[in-house]
């Protein structure tokens, strides 16, 4: 078999699978849009290695990528930027999901519609970079499933 022809095709076999770099994988990502100029991703971050550290993240759909969390302040949430990153430990999973952390996306060039796709790349503290497809889903509920529809 060719090179190009089983590279090819090896791009195929894995164009379904989760991103994947050593022993860190992601999954369930999806992105919703908080207003025309905002928006967030959430994911499933496991970790069968050794301890890392997720520092960071961009894409081309913002001019700003910032890892995000809520927290209680005087009975108040509020969000603030994460310093330090998020600890994704050793044969570990972290949930990056609504009302929690999150991957912030600021200054969207562009509004976040239904159906659309774009990369995320994460960045870990060891220099690995994991670059996701993440589809763009503004009905999907806390649990990151959809809405069921009712019909009358």
């Amino acid at each position: 078999m060719k090179p190009i022809w089983l590279a090819g095709a090896l791009a195929l076999a894995l164009s379904g699978m989760p991103a994947r770099a050593g022993e860190i994988s992601v999954t369930d990502a999806y992105a919703r849009s908080a207003n025309p100029r905002s928006g967030a991703v959430f994911m499933v971050i496991r970790n069968s290695g050794t301890a890392e550290r997720l520092v960071g993240a961009r894409t081309e759909v913002a001019r700003r990528a910032e890892l995000h969390d809520h927290v209680s302040e005087n009975g108040i949430m509020r969000m603030v930027a994460i310093e330090g990153g998020i600890e994704i430990p050793a044969d570990g999973v972290v949930e990056l999901k609504r009302g929690g952390r999150h991957v912030m996306l600021m200054g969207l060039v562009a509004p976040l519609a239904d159906g659309d796709r774009f990369p995320l790349t994460l960045l870990f503290a060891d220099g690995r970079e994991i670059t996701v497809e993440v589809p763009v889903d503004n009905h999907r509920d806390a649990g990151g499933r959809m809405h069921e529809q009712h019909g009358g």
